[in-house]
């Protein structure tokens, strides 16, 4: 299971082992988040019309979640590769290969 180890390098609140320090990492991860989508629903509502500002975050939020979901089979998939090197250089290509195809 990706669970198995007391330590996961995607999240400092994994680290945590006592009660205290598991309750203040929560806490700023709450606040962290409310800055983040703070701040998109601003850029959103200062940079497009106001007709579009619920499409727009709806479509944000669409993104977020679609990303958090595959993180944790990321995760799993470094955990069971030989080397994280195996997982991140083909990751790394694709993002190349789909960011160099947007500018042409």
């Amino acid at each position: 299971s990706v669970w198995d180890t007391p330590w996961d390098g995607s999240s400092t609140g994994l680290a945590m082992t006592s009660a205290p320090d598991m309750f203040l990492t929560f806490i700023l991860h709450v606040v962290s988040r409310a800055f983040i989508y703070g701040g998109n629903t601003t850029f959103i509502n200062n940079s497009f019309p106001s007709q579009h500002f619920g499409r727009l975050v709806g479509l944000s939020y669409l993104v977020a979640g679609l990303v958090g979901l595959l993180q944790y089979p990321l995760i799993g998939w470094i955990r069971t590769a030989a080397s994280p090197f195996n997982v991140r250089s083909p990751l790394a290509k694709q993002c190349i290969l789909v960011s160099s195809k947007e500018w042409q």
